[in-house]
């Protein structure tokens, strides 16, 4: 887990993506949360898709 989410900072919580993941991962959390009121809770659930 990242560690802007709450995550460690460490080596094992540092990826590569691509610019265009980065994009796409970007709209598609703002679109999920762009009714959440301030400060409102939220859980992410991530699901590795990829291989090491």
């Amino acid at each position: 887990m990242p560690a802007v989410i709450g995550g460690e900072y460490k080596i094992s919580n540092i990826g590569k993506i691509s610019f265009s993941e980065l994009i796409s991962f970007s709209g598609d959390l703002g679109f999920q949360i762009k009714d959440l009121k301030v400060g409102q809770k939220v859980k992410l659930n991530i699901k590795k898709t990829w291989k090491d």
